[in-house]
């Protein structure tokens, strides 16, 4: 199984427990694996047998916009979820999560602290979320 990576994605996203760290979007660095074997695509150098991630890159972008979160936690699940959903049978069996957060704007107690990781695993042909750390 080959790996295809797209690393430190930078979005914005409303995410933090108190309202104030919810007010102006925080700056989160998104990494994600995708496993999938690649020579089908490289012998006929054919994006519909590999992985789109322009494709995956802008369903992340677009995940943010006009929502907000309390939980990183609850992220995860929900860019699990999106993974999951995924339409191509090209998009690869096992993907991996890792997120970093940057607050623009220390406005609280809980954004000057150092930033937060979170990874998560998920198995798509189970359709499920393997774990989240």
């Amino acid at each position: 199984m080959d790996t295809i990576t797209l690393r430190d994605l930078e979005v914005h996203y409303h995410i933090g427990v108190p309202d104030e760290e919810r007010v102006h979007p925080q700056r989160l660095l998104i990494s994600v694996e995708m496993e999938t074997d690649i020579r089908p695509a490289a012998a006929g150098d054919d994006l519909a047998h590999t992985i789109n991630y322009y494709a995956v890159s802008q369903r992340l972008l677009g995940l943010g916009r006009g929502r907000s979160w309390r939980l990183i936690e609850t992220l995860v699940s929900e860019i699990a979820d999106l993974w999951c959903s995924g339409s191509s049978a090209h998009d690869g069996s096992m993907w991996r999560y890792a997120s970093s957060s940057s607050p623009r704007h220390a406005t609280s107690r809980s954004a000057s602290r150092d930033p937060a990781i979170r990874t998560a695993r998920v198995d798509r042909h189970e359709n499920r979320l393997v774990r989240a750390d």
